[in-house]
């Protein structure tokens, strides 16, 4: 089975360096990067279109602080749309070690962590395992 994880982060950095770790783990992970979040939840509304029974992404890695669109209102909107029996879980990933930031991702139904940047290959082998 190929895993498949959506980075939304507006940091290019973050994506290169979690690119590394990925492939260090030696897992089927395909990833899709998006530097926008209104962008990413564009993609994700016509991949439900197109075929809701197909996984765009298993997991989503968000960002929280971003031009146009944060996190959080990427979640708020996250929530509204229909993905059927198939829903990406979230990790919220920021530089921000902040209390309240973390007990405001972790309301979020489908967000099932709060993670520190940047992460390591050991939390992506975790994660699939």
């Amino acid at each position: 089975m190929q895993w498949r994880v959506m980075m939304i982060d507006d940091d290019e950095s973050c994506h290169v360096y979690h690119q590394i770790m990925i492939e260090q783990t030696g897992i089927d992970i395909a990833v899709s990067n998006f530097s926008n979040a209104r962008e990413a939840l564009g993609t994700l509304q016509r991949a439900i279109l197109d075929d809701p029974s197909e996984a765009l992404a298993h997991f989503i890695l968000l960002d929280i602080n971003m031009p146009e669109m944060d996190g959080f209102e990427f979640l708020e909107e996250f929530h509204t749309l229909e993905f059927g029996e198939f829903i990406p879980k979230i990790y919220m990933v920021s530089h921000s070690e902040g209390s309240e930031e973390k007990k405001k991702a972790l309301g979020f139904k489908h967000v099932l962590g709060f993670e520190r940047k940047f992460l390591s290959a050991d939390f992506f082998v975790q994660l699939f395992k």
